[in-house]
C-alpha cells in the first residue's frame, strides 16, 4: 500500500496549485526531500509544473542524454505521470486551499506558503482549514462593522 501525499503551493498571485504524489508521501521521505531540494519558489513551481507524481525524488528531471522512463527512472529523478507515462497533466488550482486539498487524495499534505513548507496529516490540514475559514469569517464581519461582543 502506498502513502499518498498532496503537494500544494500558493503562487505570488494567491492561487493554490496542487499535485498528487502516489508513493512514499510520509514526512521521512517526501517531507525531507521537499525541505532539502525544493525550498525556493522557483524549484517548487517547477515541481508543481510536472503535474501528478508517482514518486518524488531529489531531481526534477534527468540530465540531457540520461535514460529515464516511468519503469526505469534515472537515479534520483522524480517520476511524473504526464512526462514519464504520457498521461494527461493534472494540476489542481483554486484561490481556496480547501478546494485544492479536497481534490487530492492524501494522507499527508505539504503546503508551500511564504517561503516555507508546512507539513500536516490529512486530519491536521482539515483542522487548519477550519481555523482559516473561521478567521476569514471573523475578518469579514469586522470589515462589515459587526462586533461579536457588543
Amino acid at each position: 500500500m502506498s502513502t499518498h501525499a498532496a503537494i500544494i503551493a500558493r503562487t505570488p498571485e494567491g492561487v493554490y496549485q496542487g499535485i498528487y504524489v502516489h508513493s512514499d508521501g510520509y514526512p521521512e521521505h517526501t517531507g525531507k526531500i521537499l525541505a532539502k531540494h525544493y525550498a525556493t519558489d522557483e524549484r517548487v513551481a517547477a515541481l508543481i509544473d510536472l503535474g501528478d507524481l508517482s514518486f518524488l525524488d531529489k531531481r526534477i528531471a534527468p540530465a540531457e542524454g540520461e535514460a529515464h522512463t516511468f519503469r526505469r527512472s534515472a537515479d534520483g529523478v522524480t517520476i511524473a505521470y504526464h512526462r514519464d507515462r504520457g498521461e494527461e497533466k493534472r494540476i489542481v488550482a483554486s484561490k481556496d486551499l480547501r478546494a485544492v486539498a479536497d481534490q487530492i487524495d492524501h494522507s499527508y499534505a505539504y503546503v508551500w506558503e511564504d517561503g516555507e513548507w508546512h507539513a500536516m496529516t490529512h486530519h491536521e490540514l482539515q483542522i487548519e482549514l477550519r481555523e482559516r475559514e473561521a478567521w476569514e469569517v471573523e475578518r469579514a464581519e469586522r470589515a462589515a462593522g459587526w462586533d461579536p461582543n457588543p
